[in-house]
């Protein structure tokens, strides 16, 4: 049996997130720019980086963790804080998209579907995170 792709060590992670987004970032750019819809290539772009932070979610791996079997579907992160800490920073991309809608008068879609999408993830995180939690305290 293959075994599944996995992302264990912190080094890739950083190189996954970083050329990851470099990448979605020259798609959105360059690719989807050039659609004559504007918001047709907007909520492309949205759904573009949707997938890519929730495939990161399902390929990483924290210390400790199992590589096989895959994460159940609820779960998001290894551990509660990291949850917690990306759901911050999901939180805070979404109030920067949100910020964005009032200030720019372009690719409105792609700023409402940006507040839209980085909502979602922060609210995924944060229930992943209470539900790991709430997990860990009836083990106790």
């Amino acid at each position: 049996m293959k075994s599944p792709l996995r992302i264990v060590k912190t080094p890739l992670k950083v190189l996954y997130i970083l050329v990851g987004y470099a990448a979605v970032l020259a798609v959105n750019t360059f690719v989807l720019g050039r659609i004559p819809l504007e918001w047709v290539g907007d909520i492309l772009g949205v759904a573009l980086e949707f997938a890519f932070v929730y495939f990161g979610t399902r390929v990483f791996r924290g210390r400790g963790e199992a590589v096989v079997p895959p994460r159940a579907g609820w779960r998001m992160s290894a551990a509660p804080p990291a949850g917690f800490v990306v759901a911050v920073l999901l939180i805070g991309a979404m109030a920067a998209a949100a910020g964005s809608v009032f200030t720019e008068t372009t690719h409105v879609a792609a700023r409402l579907g940006s507040v839209a999408v980085w909502g979602l993830l922060a609210a995924l995180y944060l229930r992943s995170s209470l539900l790991l939690r709430a997990k860990q305290k009836a083990q106790i």
